[in-house]
């Protein structure tokens, strides 16, 4: 496959970053396999498209996005990622980091859809790429 360089300058602009499969990636992956709305990013609406949000502001993590509707699905999930967590390293090597990703905090929706939800849950590893214009989202590694 030949890519053009724009093309190629595209990849290389592309943010990498990786959620170890942890139990409370799997438990976020389960709550969200099971629920069946999901709040939309900075609007008031619900969606039956599975989702959660990926979220920067003091350091990148995903968050659940679920209505919380049911005993179950009661318990919120942050779920940092590696390198990237404020609570574990220096908030200014944190804070530096997360600025080359975006240098606004935000809050996406990414999809979860049922084979990624069972990737994660039979213990693969969460893997995002991101830039201005793009979300990638795949699972490989882990176990």
């Amino acid at each position: 496959m030949t890519m053009t360089l724009t093309e190629s300058n595209e990849v290389a602009t592309l943010q990498h970053l990786y959620f170890p499969n942890t139990k409370k990636l799997q438990e976020l992956a389960l709550r969200t396999l099971k629920a069946k709305k999901f709040k939309t990013a900075y609007e008031k609406k619900y969606t039956s498209d599975k989702s959660v949000f990926l979220v920067k502001d003091e350091g990148i993590y995903l968050m659940n996005c679920y209505k919380q509707d049911t005993e179950f699905l009661k318990k919120d999930f942050v779920v940092y990622a590696r390198g990237y967590n404020v609570n574990t390293i220096d908030r200014n090597i944190v804070w530096d980091k997360a600025n080359k990703i975006s240098r606004d905090d935000f809050a996406e929706n990414i999809p979860f859809s049922t084979q990624l939800i069972i990737n994660i849950l039979e213990g693969l590893d969460l893997h995002v790429y991101i830039s201005e214009q793009e979300i990638r989202v795949c699972s490989f590694g882990g176990k």
